[in-house]
């Protein structure tokens, strides 16, 4: 296993057990977490994407979304912080965020969201 396939299993671990972990409500545990796997792996959308399901959870909406962009950022392919810019950018509450790539539904082309009978564009 290359070193870079061995990064990408541990980070896929990490989403696996922090959605566990949010699950749970175990939030401060998975922040410290997130924190440290954020310093670890600077330039992975995974922590950020984490990041801003935890803010969303916590209620700092405007938080959130700056980590789901930032994960975007990083990774323009990342669907799960795709998905969740998309879900938590609308109106259409509530949906089950996206902690890792088979959590993401088809859907979502990243351009608009249909709900309700109109599209609504992010200017975010």
């Amino acid at each position: 296993m290359t070193e870079s396939n061995n990064k990408h299993a541990a980070l896929e671990a990490l989403c696996a057990h922090a959605k566990h972990m949010v699950l749970s409500g175990d939030y401060k545990k998975c922040y410290q977490m997130v924190c440290t796997v954020m310093s670890r792996y600077p330039n992975s959308p995974h922590p950020h994407n984490l990041m801003g399901i935890l803010y969303e959870k916590e209620g700092c909406h405007t938080e959130a979304m700056k980590h789901f962009r930032a994960a975007l950022a990083l990774d323009p392919t990342y669907m799960p912080a795709k998905q969740n810019l998309n879900l938590y950018g609308t109106c259409d509450f509530p949906h089950q965020c996206a902690f890792l790539e088979t959590d993401c539904t088809q859907e979502h082309d990243g351009a608009s969201t249909k709900s309700s009978g109109f599209t609504f564009r992010r200017l975010l």
